[in-house]
């Protein structure tokens, strides 16, 4: 757990839930998958917004680029048409998935 920890913090790819709470035995939300793969990725800029979805006002400031990117290159869909649930808890299926789109996505741009 140190070690992932340790090179989570140098990469800032995984900061934690506060400043001095890592966690990661913890639940993960969709917004957290969202912003961590988008860190991982070298959060590139954005543009856009998440309007698409009622509950945009529900997502964290730290993760609206994330989503914005995710949603937009099709890395992560909302949970319905309307809704993209960035509180939930992100099931395993739903973050395998998410990790797959961001493989796709790395390679359709290689």
């Amino acid at each position: 757990k140190y070690t992932v920890q340790a090179a989570s913090d140098a990469d800032g790819v995984v900061k934690g839930v506060s400043e001095t709470e890592f966690d990661p035995d913890g639940r993960i939300t969709r917004e957290q998958v969202a912003t961590i793969l988008y860190r991982f990725i070298g959060s590139p800029a954005v543009e856009g917004d998440l309007s698409a979805f009622t509950d945009a006002g529900d997502v964290s400031d730290y993760a609206v680029s994330a989503l914005v990117w995710a949603t937009k290159n099709g890395v992560m869909r909302g949970t319905s048409d309307t809704t993209l649930s960035p509180q939930n808890d992100a099931s395993r299926e739903q973050a395998i998935t998410f990790i797959y789109r961001v493989y796709s996505f790395q390679q359709a741009e290689d």
